[in-house]
């Protein structure tokens, strides 16, 4: 059995929703408290918004708040797909 290959918030396309499934890959503790009391937290549901025309950063809609976020940082955020 082949495992699946990982899946980020860096790797979706605008209107794309997903689940949070794990933000244990970044390794400053503290940033990650901080995107948890954003509401970043492992199974939260998100929207990419938008993507920078230069690739700097991701917008993400988790609940009513839009969240930038640098496309390293959300590299760091495994996550899975709920829809297509």
């Amino acid at each position: 059995m082949t495992a699946l290959p990982l899946l980020t918030i860096s790797d979706l396309r605008p209107g794309e929703q997903c689940r949070i499934k794990n933000l244990s890959r970044i390794d400053d503790r503290k940033f990650a408290r901080r995107l948890e009391e954003m509401g970043l937290t492992c199974g939260a549901t998100l929207e990419l918004s938008h993507l920078a025309p230069l690739g700097g950063t991701i917008a993400v809609r988790v609940r009513s708040t839009l969240i930038a976020l640098r496309t390293e940082d959300a590299a760091c955020i495994e996550v899975e797909r709920t829809n297509s």
